[in-house]
């Protein structure tokens, strides 16, 4: 729950900046402050059930390594 309250904090600095220089209503604004919230939970979630029915180390491999290759 900690990676969601920080991904939020993050999120909230971005989309209040957007918010005032793209004119973004306040309700719009604040439900794409909740997506971090919700998706947070989910990918821990998901993480888990493919480590459980594939293995923890191959998980941890296959995420790691699409990582490393996208940020070359």
């Amino acid at each position: 729950m900690a990676t969601g309250a920080i991904a939020r904090a993050t999120v909230d600095v971005a989309v209040v900046a957007m918010q005032a220089d793209l004119h973004v209503p306040v309700d719009d604004g604040n439900a794409a402050m909740l997506v971090p919230a919700t998706r947070s939970p989910v990918v821990v979630f998901v993480a888990g059930v493919l480590g459980d029915r594939l293995g923890r180390r191959r998980v941890m491999v296959a995420s790691s390594a699409r990582r490393r290759s996208a940020s070359r």
